[in-house]
C-alpha cells in the first residue's frame, strides 16, 4: 500500500507523467477545507488538466465554510474549472422519518 501511495505522489510531481493525464477524466473532491483547496489551486497553477471539481454539501457545515463557498466558486469560474455541488435530497423514504442533514441521523 505504501508503495502505491509513493508511486502516485511521485507521478503527480513528475513532469514526464503530466502528458499521461491528457484526455483522461480528472475529478477532484473539494471538501471546502484548507487541504483540498490548496490541492486544487496547485493543480491549476501547474497547468494540469482538471475535468471537474465535486463538493458534497452535508448540510451542516460551519457558517464560515458556507461564506467561503462562493469565493472559491468564483475562483474556479475565473480559471475555467467546472464545479458542482451535490446534496442529499430525500425522495423515497426507506427509513422514516426522512433526514435532511447528516447530523439529523445521529
Amino acid at each position: 500500500m505504501t508503495e502505491i501511495i509513493r508511486t502516485t505522489l511521485a507521478a503527480a510531481n513528475d513532469d514526464t507523467c503530466h502528458a499521461d493525464l491528457i484526455g483522461v477524466p480528472v475529478v477532484a473532491a473539494w471538501g471546502m477545507g484548507v487541504d483540498s483547496t490548496a490541492m486544487i489551486i496547485e493543480w491549476v497553477a501547474r497547468g494540469l488538466p482538471l475535468s471537474v471539481v465535486l463538493t458534497a454539501d452535508t448540510g451542516v457545515e460551519r457558517e464560515e465554510t458556507y461564506a467561503y463557498l462562493p469565493i472559491f466558486q468564483r475562483w474556479m469560474d475565473r480559471h475555467h474549472v467546472e464545479h458542482h455541488i451535490v446534496r442529499y435530497v430525500p425522495r423515497r423514504f426507506k427509513h422514516w422519518p426522512p433526514y435532511f442533514s447528516l447530523l439529523e441521523k445521529i
